[in-house]
């Protein structure tokens, strides 16, 4: 029961300074970020280019955004059907007009994805720390613009990291790959 109080606490906290009047800046990243976060194209962008400048192992990159994809799909849907939370009411009056998800809201299938392919995706540290920090704003955003709740998002990151670390060991134990 006191975990419940402090998710409803933590939520309106979270609605008081969603409330907050935002500069128009900020507002632009966080619906941009929501919209490249969504159906994973962002990740699919960063790999065509890999894919296009690498001239070896562009196997690898194909075959790591398809295991991305794949799994992210089965574990959100899974998840998400699993639970059946629904989503937090979307303002009339938004901005930006952004997609209206369909599915139940938990786990955030964007935060998901985000931070398996932030794992999964990076060929070096560098990469994977660029790819943390855009995927800790795709997460925020999903927040932001009222896709999703605090909660829905840290068990879709706490999922993808850890399937992305389990998935990246694996690669790395089966095929003798040196990724970071």
């Amino acid at each position: 029961m006191g975990e419940i109080l402090r998710l409803q606490k933590l939520s309106f906290q979270q609605e008081s300074l969603r409330s907050k009047k935002q500069e128009p800046k900020v507002l632009d990243a966080l619906y941009l970020a929501s919209v490249v976060g969504d159906y994973g194209i962002i990740w699919v962008v960063i790999s065509l280019i890999k894919f296009l400048f690498l001239k070896e192992k562009r196997w690898l990159v194909v075959f790591k955004l398809g295991l991305c994809g794949f799994l992210s799909i089965l574990l959100s849907y899974g998840f998400k059907n699993f639970f059946k939370h629904p989503r937090p009411q979307i303002p009339s009056c938004e901005p930006i007009a952004l997609r209206v998800p369909k599915s139940f809201s938990f786990p955030s299938g964007q935060s998901l994805t985000a931070f398996m392919c932030a794992i999964l995706l990076p060929d070096n540290s560098f990469e994977r720390d660029i790819y943390l920090v855009l995927s800790c704003l795709i997460a925020g955003s999903r927040v932001y613009t009222h896709r999703h709740y605090f909660s829905d998002v840290i068990f879709g990151a706490v999922i993808g990291l850890l399937t992305g670390i389990f998935m990246r060991e694996a690669l790395k134990r089966t095929h003798r790959l040196s990724i970071n």
